[in-house]
């Protein structure tokens, strides 16, 4: 008996999608990115402590932009994004971006 293997389909990957965007509302940083076929929305994460640091959950939007309200002037902020699917798997992580306000 002959068994075939279909490899598993490969996430797409957001990496170098992500930038700042010039756009500013009220002075706060934005970012955009493209958008990934077949995801049903994107998680948008954000650090304080540098590319390599601790990153948490910020949102979880259906658009391809998110300005952050909440944030400090004169602070540096790193974000990075994933698409997520309609049957909830996840894309992988995009490139950091990192945004000074």
């Amino acid at each position: 008996m002959i068994v075939l293997t279909v490899p598993a389909e490969e996430p797409v990957v957001l990496q170098g999608y992500i930038r700042e965007d010039s756009t500013k509302y009220n002075g706060k940083p934005r970012i955009t990115w493209n958008s990934v076929t077949g995801a049903k929305s994107y998680k948008v994460y954000r650090s304080l402590t540098g590319k390599a640091g601790t990153f948490f959950r910020i949102s979880t939007i259906t658009n391809t932009s998110l300005t952050n309200t909440s944030t400090e002037a004169g602070k540096t902020y790193y974000y990075k994004v994933r698409a997520v699917y309609a049957d909830d798997s996840k894309g992988e992580f995009s490139n950091v971006v990192k945004l000074t306000t």
